[in-house]
C-alpha cells in the first residue's frame, strides 16, 4: 500500500540504548551455519581537537541513489589538525569512504590534512558495504533497486557535538525514519536531535517501497516476495500489540521497519538490529526465502518478534552500559518464545519446552567447559547470551510449566520497572536479584547467583538440587544438541593447532562441513568441504569421530579429513589431547510437582 508523503506530529521519540546497539546473530537453517563470533565494539569518548574552544560542527548528508552512496560534508566552526569518529570501524571506512580533498589522510579511524594543516570542512563519499552480509553494524546498504539505508552513527565524531544534521532529499524520493517521512523538494531535512544523536538507520529513496503498518511503516525490498512481506506485517502488528499487553504499555512508539532481502547467496540467513532512536532494520539473505515454507515464516516470526523486545526494552527502559549481554538478550530471547507460544494453537507446550531444554543446555555446557559464569566477559558474544540469557529469564519465571510461563516473569518485572521510575529508567543485574527478592522468589535468586558465579563456586555442585526445588528434572544425554556442541569442538581443537591468528571456523551443509580458513591454517587452508573425519561420517557418526580424534590426538597421532565429493585426503598432526565432551544437561519442567496456587 502507498502511504500519503507527510511529516508525523511529535518528536522522534529517541531511544536511549547503548551505543552498541542490538546486534543480532547470524542465524542460519541447515543448508549452512557459520561458527563464528560477532564483535560489538563500544564506542568511546576522547578528545579530538588540540584547541581550548569548544567546537561544534555541522554535517549534511546527501544521497545519490543512482551510484548508490552518500555524501557527507562536515563544517567545521573551529578548524581540527584530526577528525576523529565516534564508531570504530576501521574495516568499512578504509574500503568503502573516499575523502575527496586528496590531501587529507583517512587511516585508523580518523582523518588528518597530509602537511598536517588544519581542516575546517571535509567531504566524504560513502559507497554500499562491499559485504551483503557481514559480522559489522551496516554502514550503507541498497533496498532494492531504488533505495539506499545509511547508519548514521559511522558519521559520528570523537567529543564533538552536532550543531545540526541536515539530509538532502532528492525530488521524487523520500527520507524517512521512525515517525517521521519527508517527500523530496531540493530541499533539506534537520534531524530534530542533533545535539544528542545516537544513530539512525535512515532510508532515502522511492517512496513506492515504504507502507503503512498497524502502528507504524514498514519498508520493503521490492525483492521480497509476496508472503515474506504478509509476514513481516502480520507479526509487526500482532507482536507488538502482543508486548504491549505484557509489559502493560499504553504509549508505545510508532514503529519504522525496514526490510531488505540478498536472494543471490546460496546459505539461508537472517540478521537484524535496532538502532538507538528507534528504526529496526532487518536483513534477510538466501535463495531459500524466495520460497514459502512454515519452517522459514516461524524463523522470520521469531526473528522479528526478538527485534520487537529489544525496541520495547530500549524505549520503555534499558539495560545500564556495562551490564553483561544476556540481560538483555535472554528477555528478547523467553518473550520471543512466550509470544510464539501463545500464538500456537496447543498453547505452545512442546514448542517451548523443547526449546529450553535445547538451549539451556548449551549454556550449562559453555560454563561447566570454560568453567566460568554467565557474566564472564569472556562469553560475551557468539550464542552464550543468548543460550545462557534464555536460560536466566527461565528461572525468573520460576521454571514455570508452558500453562504458567510468563506469569512470574511478568510480576518480578513490574516490580523491577516500578523501581527504576524516575531514576533513568535503567537497570542491572542487581535491579533484577532484588526484584526477585521483593517477589519472595528466594530459590530462583539463589539459583541464578550460581549460574553468575559458575564453576568457581562452591554451590555449582548443587545445581542441580536448585534445579529440582523449582520442580525442573535434569538429565545428562548425548543427543542432537550434543552432537552438534562434540562436532565444533573436534573441529575447533584440530584448527586451534594449525591456524595462525584470525577468524576460523566452519559452516555445515546438509551433507558435509565447509571449514572457514582462508589462507591462515596450514594444509586445511582454503576452506576445504569436509565429509569425513577419520573415516567416518562428520554429520552423522559424530561420537565415532570423537573418540577417534581423542584417540589420535592423545598419542600424537594424525586426523584425516576425506574431501566432499573427492578422492583428495589431508592429513594434520595433532600433539595436543583433546579433552572429552560430557553429555549435555537437559532441563524439564514437571507442572504435577508444582504446588496449587505457587503461580
Amino acid at each position: 500500500m502507498r502511504i500519503a508523503l507527510q511529516s508525523l506530529a511529535g518528536d522522534t521519540g529517541r531511544v536511549e540504548r547503548n551505543a552498541c546497539m542490538s546486534m543480532r546473530r547470524a542465524h542460519v537453517v541447515r543448508t549452512g551455519v557459520l561458527m563464528l563470533l560477532l564483535l560489538c565494539p563500544a564506542a568511546a569518548v576522547y578528545g579530538s581537537t588540540d584547541l581550548e574552544t569548544r567546537n561544534t560542527v555541522s554535517l549534511t548528508i546527501v544521497p545519490d541513489l543512482p551510484r548508490k552512496r552518500v555524501a557527507l560534508t562536515y563544517r567545521f566552526e573551529h578548524p581540527l589538525r584530526e577528525v576523529r569518529f565516534d564508531y570504530p570501524a576501521q574495516m568499512i571506512r578504509e574500503d568503502s569512504w573516499l575523502v575527496r580533498d586528496p590531501d587529507l589522510r583517512l587511516e585508523d579511524d580518523s582523518i588528518r590534512h597530509a602537511d598536517g594543516g588544519s581542516i575546517e570542512k571535509l567531504t566524504i563519499d560513502v559507497g554500499l558495504d562491499s559485504s551483503s552480509f557481514d559480522r559489522v553494524y551496516p554502514s550503507l546498504r541498497a533496498i532494492g533497486e531504488s533505495g539506499l539505508v545509511f547508519f548514521t552513527y559511522y558519521a559520528m565524531l570523537e567529543d564533538i557535538p552536532f550543531h545540526e544534521i541536515h539530509i538532502g532529499v532528492a525530488p521524487g524520493s523520500v527520507v524517512a525514519y521512525s515517525r517521521s517521512v519527508y517527500a523530496g523538494s531540493d530541499e533539506s531535512v534537520v534531524l530534530p536531535d542533533a545535539s544528542g544523536h545516537r544513530g539512525r538507520y535512515l532510508y532515502l529513496g522511492d517512496a513506492e517501497l515504504m507502507g503503512e503498518i498497524e502502528g507504524g511503516l514498514l519498508v520493503a525490498d521490492e525483492r521480497l516476495p509476496d508472503w515474506m512481506a504478509a509476514q513481516l506485517r502480520d507479526t509487526i502488528a500482532s507482536a507488538a500489540v502482543w508486548l504491549d499487553s505484557y509489559f502493560d504499555a499504553q504509549n508505545r512508539e510508532r514503529l519504522f521497519v525496514i526490510a531488505t532481502l540478498d536472494g543471490e547467496a546460496e546459505n539461508t540467513r537472517w540478521r537484524g538490529d535496532v538502532a538507538p532512536n528507534g528504526e529496526i532494520f532487518l536483513r534477510f539473505q538466501g535463495r531459500g526465502w524466495l520460497e514459502e515454507s512454515a519452517e522459514l515464516g516461524r524463523i522470520a516470526e521469531r526473528f522479528l518478534a526478538h527485534e520487537l523486545v529489544h525496541l520495547e526494552n530500549g524505549s520503555r527502559f534499558k539495560a545500564r552500559e556495562g551490564e553483561p549481554a544476556w540481560l538483555s538478550e535472554g528477555l528478547a530471547e523467553y518473550l520471543e518464545l512466550l509470544y510464539i507460544a501463545s500464538n500456537t494453537p496447543d498453547g505452545g507446550g512442546n514448542f517451548l519446552a523443547d526449546e529450553i531444554a535445547s538451549k539451556a543446555g548449551r549454556c550449562l555446557f559453555v560454563l561447566q567447559s570454560d568453567r566460568i559464569g554467565i557474566s564472564d566477559p569472556a562469553i560475551q558474544r557468539g550464542d552464550a547470551p543468548y543460550s545462557c540469557g534464555l536460560l536466566a529469564f527461565w528461572i525468573v519465571d520460576g521454571a514455570s510449566a508452558p500453562r504458567w510461563a510468563g506469569a512470574r516473569l511478568r510480576r518480578v518485572w513490574s516490580s523491577l520497572v516500578a523501581e527504576i521510575d524516575g531514576a533513568g529508567r535503567v537497570y542491572g543485574v542487581d535491579e533484577l536479584l532484588l526484584a526477585l527478592e521483593a517477589n519472595g522468589r528466594w530459590d530462583e535468586r539463589d539459583l541464578l547467583l550460581t549460574l553468575i558465579a559458575g564453576p568457581a563456586d562452591a554451590r555449582w555442585q548443587d545445581r542441580d538440587s536448585m534445579f529440582r526445588r523449582l520442580a525442573v528434572s535434569v538429565t545428562y544425554e548425548y543427543n542432537e544438541a550434543w552432537t552438534g556442541l562434540a562436532r565444533t569442538a573436534v573441529i575447533q581443537h584440530v584448527l586451534d593447532l594449525h591456524c595462525e591468528r584470525g577468524r576460523r571456523g566452519f559452516w555445515t551443509w546438509r551433507d558435509h562441513v565447509q571449514l572457514d580458513t582462508g589462507d591462515r591454517c596450514g594444509p586445511l587452508s582454503g576452506d576445504p568441504r569436509i565429509e569425513r573425519v577419520q573415516g567416518f561420517s562428520v554429520l552423522h557418526e559424530v561420537r565415532d569421530v570423537l573418540a577417534s580424534v581423542r584417540d589420535a590426538c592423545g598419542n600424537g597421532g594424525e586426523i584425516e579429513f576425506a574431501v566432499y565429493e573427492s578422492s583428495e585426503r589431508v592429513k594434520v598432526n595433532c600433539r595436543r589431547a583433546m579433552p572429552a565432551v560430557p553429555p549435555l544437561a537437559v532441563l524439564r519442567g514437571d507442572p504435577t510437582l508444582i504446588p496449587t496456587g505457587s503461580h
